[in-house]
């Protein structure tokens, strides 16, 4: 309530009723009773006076609110132990809350900022972004309770006291793993080091066990002595294939330490050939031969052994071998001991038969499913050579039934398939030249016909089979495509070095048979084959280790995904594998350590004029004032002027009195 006197000209009021009270009191001579009358309408006056001129200020206040910021990035949510010490304190705080009837409000953050109810639970996001905090609008009398591990991007100022929670025990102890090179190249069936290093904190003078692995499979492991801080290790690996694989490294876990989720670190290793390995027999010398020939020996990673000069079964030359410049066709060492020492074998108008039994091709059909390729070129010692034989399934083309036989004529072709790799920017060197030599066969449904005559007929034909692969080319006239000039290259040596490049499965050369939509996290992602092609499918998870998912006789799926991770996706009529990583980069890949960074927390803490504890020490928090006084309203009005019944009864009040004292006055005395 403000004085009577706040307003000063109050005084010229007050001044003369109090000097007319104290005459009437000491210098009237009458019977002393009659002064109460005048003295209850002079305080009846006095009283109307001060209903409009003292006031009465009101405020209607609460304390400023807190903000507590819960970090919900994966290196808090997947440690078993921050996630429930950050429970544990968000119960804690909550109840101090409610007991002290504190607003409080509760937010998350990782990525981005959300409102956090005790319901909901930490969702995890990959990593901790401080600045998400700083579009919040806070003001001077709140306080912010950041609550983490530390392991932020960056600190940053905010406008009010903010205080720093930890989430640890003061020694926490971990092991983990640092790939220097993430990526790396290797050479196919070549010895390749991948360096490693090893991090501990309060593992002294231990050893750990370190596997390099394929999947599942264990390719590699070392013992490890924890000597220092950080160790280096190499792990040995061999290639087998060509093309990207995802492996990974694994350090065991050791009791007491932090996590083993960065227990696990991933490497991609892009796989190429430094030499291709190929064995060239052909039938009989022919312009195609020759072509081929200059070219395979021209080319500087192509180890060539060829044989195109034979002597068959048949042949009597009526002399010692010794005393012959030609020996004999070494068949048997070709295709049983020696076969697996190449990358491709090229039968040129080659007719097996003249040569050795056909047993002899099992094996040619098992080195193509293993991981081996074959080339096969036509002529008049080709293909219909091979009807009943056991290559006869795994061809790329079918024989009609009783018509299979070599023909000549006059034959245009075209690109069935422009978009293969083999065909980019030279569909067009098959339409021009007039074709006279090929075979009558017929597609196969298990392959691909990427160029075709225009009767029909497969002249290019490729086929998957297990792990290898085998081509063909129904033609002996390849030269034309060398021999005439089509532009500023010549489209044989383009279209040959393309061949071997797809059938030694050169990644570039893999035509882009698969369809994906977008890969996140607990969403449903989309998969297709073009074309409509039926597959059976298998998605594996590469990087972490989970339940493999299969599919069968499908041209399209739809894959739930489970969490993040790589993941390879394989067809049945692909050796190749596809991999595919979630939006959400699994965290491990960004977080290496995951030690609680405490001098990031107490730095945080003293740009924003507020305090750091650790986890022990969380509940001395409450001791302190975390918050001030928040006016949210005031009012000042007269004292009473709300009270308008009681302003009447002091006005008839008043009037009475008067009234009562002129009255007595009047009658016992009139003295004025």
């Amino acid at each position: 309530m403000d004085g009577f006197f706040a307003n000063p000209w109050m005084g010229l009021v007050a001044i003369p009723f109090a000097t007319l009270l104290l005459w009437e009191l000491v210098k009237r001579r009458r019977p002393p009773w009659l002064i109460l009358p005048r003295l209850l309408w002079i305080s009846g006056c006095i009283l109307l006076a001060m209903n409009w001129y003292f006031n009465l200020s009101t405020e209607w206040s609460r304390s400023g609110t807190i903000y507590v910021f819960v970090d919900e990035s994966d290196s808090v949510v997947k440690v078993d132990s921050r996630r429930e010490y950050l429970k544990q304190f968000l119960e804690e705080i909550n109840t101090w809350a409610k007991e002290h009837s504190q607003p409080i409000q509760v937010f998350a953050f990782a990525e981005q900022l959300r409102s956090f109810a005790a319901t909901d639970g930490a969702r995890g996001g990959e990593a901790s972004r401080l600045s998400s905090l700083e579009g919040i609008s806070l003001d001077n009398e709140s306080t912010v309770v950041v609550v983490s591990d530390g392991n932020w991007d960056r600190n940053i100022r905010l406008k009010t006291r903010s205080f720093v929670v930890g989430l640890d025990e003061a020694e926490s102890k971990d092991v983990w793993i640092e790939t220097p090179q993430p990526v790396m190249t290797a050479f196919l069936k070549n010895r390749l080091s991948i360096p490693i290093e090893v991090l501990q904190k309060g593992f002294d003078s231990q050893s750990v066990r370190v596997g390099l692995y394929l999947g599942q499979e264990l390719l590699a492991e070392k013992k490890v002595g924890l000597e220092s801080e950080r160790v280096g290790v190499e792990m040995p690996y061999f290639p087998e294939k060509m093309g990207e694989q995802i492996l990974s490294v694994r350090v065991e876990g050791l009791e007491g330490e932090l996590s083993p989720l960065n227990n696990t670190s991933a490497i991609r290793v892009r796989t190429v050939r430094d030499k291709m390995r190929i064995l060239h027999i052909g039938g009989k010398p022919s312009v195609d031969l020759k072509a081929w020939r200059l070219f395979l020996t021209r080319q500087p990673d192509v180890d060539l052994v060829s044989f195109y000069i034979l002597r068959s079964l048949d042949d009597d030359p009526l002399a010692k071998n010794s005393e012959l410049s030609l020996i004999p066709f070494p068949y048997d060492e070709l295709f049983t001991t020696e076969l697996e020492k190449f990358d491709v074998v090229i039968l040129q108008n080659f007719n097996f038969n003249l040569y050795f039994q056909p047993f002899y091709l099992s094996n040619l059909a098992r080195f193509v499913e293993r991981g081996g390729a074959v080339l096969m070129i036509g002529g008049d010692q080709s293909f219909h050579r091979y009807v009943f034989s056991p290559l006869e399934g795994v061809m790329p083309f079918d024989f009609p039934p009783y018509m299979a036989r070599f023909e000549t004529g006059s034959y245009r072709a075209s690109a069935a398939i422009q978009q293969h790799p083999i065909l980019e920017g030279l569909a067009w060197a098959f339409e021009i030249p007039l074709w006279s030599r090929r075979h009558l066969i017929s597609k196969n449904k298990n392959s691909d016909d990427i160029v075709k005559y225009k009767d029909g007929v497969p002249f290019v034909s490729l086929r998957q089979l297990g792990q290898g692969r085998i081509l063909a080319i129904n033609s002996d006239e390849s030269w034309r495509l060398q021999m005439q000039e089509y532009g500023k290259f010549i489209p044989f040596n383009r279209f040959a070095r393309r061949v071997l490049r797809y059938l030694t499965f050169d990644p570039e050369m893999d035509p882009k048979n698969l369809t994906s939509g977008t890969w996140k996290s607990g969403e449903v992602v989309s998969l297709s084959v073009h074309g409509g092609k039926r597959e059976d499918w298998t998605i594996t998870p590469s990087l972490y280790p989970g339940a493999e998912t299969k599919f069968s006789g499908l041209s399209s799926i739809e894959f739930l995904i489970p969490t993040p991770n790589i993941y390879e996706v394989k067809l049945s009529s692909s050796a190749l594998s596809y991999f595919f990583e979630t939006e959400e980069t699994p965290w491990h890949l960004e977080w290496k350590n995951l030690l609680p960074q405490e001098d990031r927390m107490r730095e945080l803490a003293k740009i924003n004029r507020g305090e750091y504890f650790s986890f022990e020490d969380r509940q001395k928090i409450f001791e302190k004032k975390l918050s001030g006084k928040q006016i949210i309203s005031s009012v000042q009005s007269p004292w009473n002027r709300e009270a308008k019944g009681l302003s009447w009864l002091y006005l008839v009040a008043l009037i009475t009195t008067l009234c009562l004292d002129f009255f007595l006055r009047k009658r016992f005395q009139w003295d004025l």
